[in-house]
Protein backbone atom coordinates (compact mmCIF):
# COMPACT_ATOMS: atom_id res chain seq x y z
CA UNK A 1 0.00 0.00 0.00
CA UNK A 2 1.08 3.35 -0.76
CA UNK A 3 -0.47 5.34 1.08
CA UNK A 4 -2.75 6.91 -1.78
CA UNK A 5 -6.36 6.57 -1.88
CA UNK A 6 -7.28 4.32 -4.65
CA UNK A 7 -3.49 3.37 -5.58
CA UNK A 8 -1.92 0.65 -5.59
CA UNK A 9 1.28 -0.67 -7.11
CA UNK A 10 1.49 -3.35 -9.78
CA UNK A 11 5.25 -4.54 -10.46
CA UNK A 12 6.88 -1.40 -10.83
CA UNK A 13 3.86 0.50 -12.34
CA UNK A 14 1.26 2.23 -9.80
CA UNK A 15 -2.36 1.91 -10.56
CA UNK A 16 -5.51 3.98 -9.50
CA UNK A 17 -8.45 1.57 -8.83
CA UNK A 18 -11.80 2.42 -7.68
CA UNK A 19 -15.24 1.04 -7.32
CA UNK A 20 -17.56 2.76 -9.20
CA UNK A 21 -20.98 3.86 -7.61
CA UNK A 22 -23.69 1.15 -7.24
CA UNK A 23 -26.21 3.64 -8.75
CA UNK A 24 -23.68 2.60 -11.95
CA UNK A 25 -23.24 -0.34 -11.64
CA UNK A 26 -22.76 -3.02 -8.14
CA UNK A 27 -19.64 -4.81 -9.37
CA UNK A 28 -17.46 -2.98 -11.87
CA UNK A 29 -14.31 -1.17 -11.08
CA UNK A 30 -12.85 1.84 -13.23
CA UNK A 31 -9.01 1.00 -13.23
CA UNK A 32 -6.02 3.60 -15.03
CA UNK A 33 -2.30 2.66 -15.04
CA UNK A 34 -0.42 5.85 -14.04
CA UNK A 35 2.40 4.90 -16.23
CA UNK A 36 5.23 5.93 -13.42
CA UNK A 37 7.16 3.81 -10.97
CA UNK A 38 7.51 7.03 -8.82
CA UNK A 39 6.02 7.73 -6.06
CA UNK A 40 6.20 11.67 -5.82
CA UNK A 41 5.04 11.11 -9.65
CA UNK A 42 2.13 8.94 -8.42
CA UNK A 43 0.56 11.09 -5.92
CA UNK A 44 0.21 13.92 -8.42
CA UNK A 45 -1.56 11.97 -11.08
CA UNK A 46 -3.95 10.34 -8.36
CA UNK A 47 -5.12 13.79 -7.56
CA UNK A 48 -6.26 15.16 -10.71
CA UNK A 49 -7.78 11.22 -11.65
CA UNK A 50 -9.66 11.82 -8.68
CA UNK A 51 -10.60 14.81 -9.16
CA UNK A 52 -11.70 14.03 -12.48
CA UNK A 53 -13.85 11.17 -11.05
CA UNK A 54 -15.21 13.29 -9.03
CA UNK A 55 -16.13 16.08 -11.19
CA UNK A 56 -17.37 12.86 -14.18
CA UNK A 57 -19.64 11.10 -11.26
CA UNK A 58 -21.32 14.43 -10.45
CA UNK A 59 -21.99 15.13 -13.61
CA UNK A 60 -23.73 11.89 -14.52
CA UNK A 61 -26.19 12.49 -11.36
CA UNK A 62 -26.59 15.92 -12.28
CA UNK A 63 -27.43 15.70 -15.60
CA UNK A 64 -30.57 17.79 -16.51
CA UNK A 65 -33.65 16.86 -17.73
CA UNK A 66 -33.55 17.44 -21.90
CA UNK A 67 -36.42 19.61 -23.05
CA UNK A 68 -37.02 16.26 -25.38
CA UNK A 69 -37.11 14.00 -22.27
CA UNK A 70 -39.53 17.12 -20.23
CA UNK A 71 -41.83 17.25 -23.12
CA UNK A 72 -42.18 13.24 -23.26
CA UNK A 73 -42.46 12.99 -19.77
CA UNK A 74 -45.53 15.79 -19.60
CA UNK A 75 -47.24 14.18 -22.42
CA UNK A 76 -47.34 11.08 -20.10
CA UNK A 77 -48.67 12.86 -17.53
CA UNK A 78 -51.52 14.71 -19.33
CA UNK A 79 -53.08 11.38 -20.73
CA UNK A 80 -52.95 10.26 -16.58
CA UNK A 81 -54.54 13.25 -15.43
CA UNK A 82 -56.75 13.71 -18.36
CA UNK A 83 -57.67 9.94 -17.12
CA UNK A 84 -58.15 11.00 -13.69
CA UNK A 85 -60.09 13.83 -13.99
CA UNK A 86 -62.52 11.90 -16.49
CA UNK A 87 -62.85 9.19 -13.48
CA UNK A 88 -63.59 12.08 -11.03
CA UNK A 89 -66.42 13.78 -13.52
CA UNK A 90 -68.13 10.40 -14.39
CA UNK A 91 -68.82 9.59 -10.56
CA UNK A 92 -69.25 12.79 -8.81
CA UNK A 93 -72.79 13.69 -7.86
CA UNK A 94 -75.13 15.97 -10.20
CA UNK A 95 -75.05 19.73 -10.00
CA UNK A 96 -78.10 20.73 -7.22
CA UNK A 97 -78.23 24.28 -9.47
CA UNK A 98 -76.44 26.13 -11.94
CA UNK A 99 -74.87 28.19 -9.69
CA UNK A 100 -73.17 25.23 -8.13
CA UNK A 101 -71.82 23.86 -11.67
CA UNK A 102 -70.64 26.92 -12.22
CA UNK A 103 -68.48 26.96 -9.46
CA UNK A 104 -67.04 23.62 -9.91
CA UNK A 105 -66.03 25.31 -13.29
CA UNK A 106 -64.18 28.45 -11.98
CA UNK A 107 -62.27 26.16 -8.85
CA UNK A 108 -61.05 24.05 -11.59
CA UNK A 109 -60.00 26.75 -13.67
CA UNK A 110 -58.28 28.25 -10.54
CA UNK A 111 -56.75 25.18 -10.20
CA UNK A 112 -55.03 25.44 -13.31
CA UNK A 113 -54.08 29.09 -12.63
CA UNK A 114 -52.35 28.30 -9.67
CA UNK A 115 -50.52 25.31 -11.03
CA UNK A 116 -49.14 27.30 -13.77
CA UNK A 117 -47.63 30.13 -11.32
CA UNK A 118 -46.41 27.59 -9.17
CA UNK A 119 -45.03 25.30 -11.51
CA UNK A 120 -42.99 28.12 -12.99
CA UNK A 121 -42.02 30.31 -9.89
CA UNK A 122 -41.83 27.73 -7.31
CA UNK A 123 -41.52 28.99 -3.54
CA UNK A 124 -41.62 32.48 -5.25
CA UNK A 125 -45.10 31.84 -6.54
CA UNK A 126 -47.76 34.16 -5.47
CA UNK A 127 -50.24 36.80 -7.66
CA UNK A 128 -48.56 39.45 -8.51
CA UNK A 129 -50.48 43.06 -9.73
CA UNK A 130 -50.22 41.90 -12.63
CA UNK A 131 -51.29 39.05 -12.48
CA UNK A 132 -54.45 40.16 -10.87
CA UNK A 133 -54.92 42.27 -13.84
CA UNK A 134 -55.03 39.65 -16.58
CA UNK A 135 -56.87 37.17 -14.13
CA UNK A 136 -59.66 40.48 -14.25
CA UNK A 137 -59.52 40.63 -18.04
CA UNK A 138 -60.46 36.96 -18.30
CA UNK A 139 -63.19 37.80 -16.09
CA UNK A 140 -62.23 36.18 -12.70
CA UNK A 141 -63.98 37.84 -9.67
CA UNK A 142 -62.36 39.07 -6.65
CA UNK A 143 -63.95 35.95 -5.08
CA UNK A 144 -62.00 33.57 -8.46
CA UNK A 145 -58.88 35.58 -7.40
CA UNK A 146 -58.94 34.97 -3.70
CA UNK A 147 -59.39 31.23 -4.78
CA UNK A 148 -56.40 30.98 -7.07
CA UNK A 149 -54.47 32.95 -4.18
CA UNK A 150 -55.57 29.92 -2.18
CA UNK A 151 -54.58 27.54 -4.06
CA UNK A 152 -51.31 28.80 -4.74
CA UNK A 153 -50.26 28.47 -0.88
CA UNK A 154 -51.83 25.06 -0.99
CA UNK A 155 -49.91 23.99 -3.88
CA UNK A 156 -46.47 25.20 -2.26
CA UNK A 157 -47.29 23.35 0.65
CA UNK A 158 -48.01 20.36 -1.37
CA UNK A 159 -45.27 20.97 -3.66
CA UNK A 160 -42.37 21.00 -0.80
CA UNK A 161 -43.59 18.09 1.21
CA UNK A 162 -41.55 14.56 1.52
CA UNK A 163 -44.30 13.05 0.11
CA UNK A 164 -44.72 14.71 -3.19
CA UNK A 165 -40.77 14.83 -3.25
CA UNK A 166 -40.35 11.23 -2.76
CA UNK A 167 -43.29 10.65 -5.47
CA UNK A 168 -41.27 12.94 -7.93
CA UNK A 169 -38.24 10.94 -7.36
CA UNK A 170 -39.76 7.15 -7.59
CA UNK A 171 -41.14 9.02 -10.99
CA UNK A 172 -37.77 10.46 -12.19
CA UNK A 173 -36.53 7.12 -11.92
CA UNK A 174 -39.16 5.02 -13.20
CA UNK A 175 -40.48 7.35 -16.05
CA UNK A 176 -36.82 9.06 -16.78
CA UNK A 177 -34.26 6.27 -15.91
CA UNK A 178 -32.72 8.74 -13.45
CA UNK A 179 -32.37 6.84 -9.57
CA UNK A 180 -30.30 9.64 -8.46
CA UNK A 181 -32.53 12.91 -9.13
CA UNK A 182 -30.44 15.94 -7.36
CA UNK A 183 -32.28 18.77 -6.34
CA UNK A 184 -32.93 20.33 -9.75
CA UNK A 185 -33.88 17.27 -11.40
CA UNK A 186 -36.35 17.05 -8.91
CA UNK A 187 -37.36 20.41 -9.28
CA UNK A 188 -38.31 20.10 -12.62
CA UNK A 189 -40.49 16.58 -12.15
CA UNK A 190 -42.31 18.53 -9.75
CA UNK A 191 -42.40 21.64 -12.20
CA UNK A 192 -43.29 19.07 -15.14
CA UNK A 193 -46.19 17.49 -12.74
CA UNK A 194 -48.29 21.04 -12.02
CA UNK A 195 -47.87 21.63 -15.65
CA UNK A 196 -49.56 18.50 -16.44
CA UNK A 197 -52.47 18.94 -14.04
CA UNK A 198 -53.07 22.57 -15.57
CA UNK A 199 -53.29 21.32 -19.24
CA UNK A 200 -55.43 18.51 -18.58
CA UNK A 201 -57.66 20.85 -16.43
CA UNK A 202 -57.77 23.21 -19.56
CA UNK A 203 -58.02 20.82 -21.70
CA UNK A 204 -61.11 19.37 -20.17
CA UNK A 205 -62.37 22.69 -18.98
CA UNK A 206 -66.43 22.10 -18.48
CA UNK A 207 -67.75 24.78 -20.51
CA UNK A 208 -65.84 23.37 -23.63
CA UNK A 209 -65.54 19.82 -22.75
CA UNK A 210 -68.66 17.91 -24.33
CA UNK A 211 -68.18 14.59 -22.44
CA UNK A 212 -70.45 12.72 -24.93
CA UNK A 213 -68.27 13.82 -28.29
CA UNK A 214 -66.00 10.62 -27.57
CA UNK A 215 -68.76 8.21 -27.33
CA UNK A 216 -70.77 9.81 -30.56
CA UNK A 217 -67.34 10.12 -32.86
CA UNK A 218 -66.72 6.20 -31.74
CA UNK A 219 -70.51 5.45 -32.67
CA UNK A 220 -69.94 7.41 -35.90
CA UNK A 221 -66.81 5.80 -36.90
CA UNK A 222 -68.67 1.91 -36.54
CA UNK A 223 -71.57 3.43 -38.01
CA UNK A 224 -71.08 2.80 -41.91
CA UNK A 225 -69.94 -0.85 -41.42
CA UNK A 226 -72.71 -2.04 -38.98
CA UNK A 227 -74.88 -0.69 -42.27
CA UNK A 228 -73.23 -2.72 -44.78
CA UNK A 229 -73.06 -5.74 -42.86
CA UNK A 230 -76.82 -5.12 -42.34
CA UNK A 231 -77.35 -4.28 -45.82
CA UNK A 232 -75.73 -6.93 -48.39
CA UNK A 233 -76.02 -4.16 -51.80
CA UNK A 234 -75.01 -1.40 -49.92
CA UNK A 235 -71.45 -3.71 -48.80
CA UNK A 236 -71.45 -4.90 -52.55
CA UNK A 237 -71.38 -1.02 -53.44
CA UNK A 238 -68.87 0.00 -50.94
CA UNK A 239 -66.51 -2.71 -52.35
CA UNK A 240 -66.79 -1.32 -56.01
Amino acid sequence: MTGLNYVTRRGAIYVWRRRLPAWVSKTSYLQISLRTPKFSTAKVLANLVNAGFATCINRMKSQRITQAEAQRFLSDLVVQELEKIEEERYYEPDAPSPEDWRQRHLNERGRSVAARLVAARGAAADLFPEDIMDLEKDGLSTQGIDFVRTEIASLKAEVSSQSYKDESRTMAATALGRPECDAFALRKVGALRLLAEAEALEQSDRLKTDILAPVWGHATTERPERQAASDPEQAETNKR
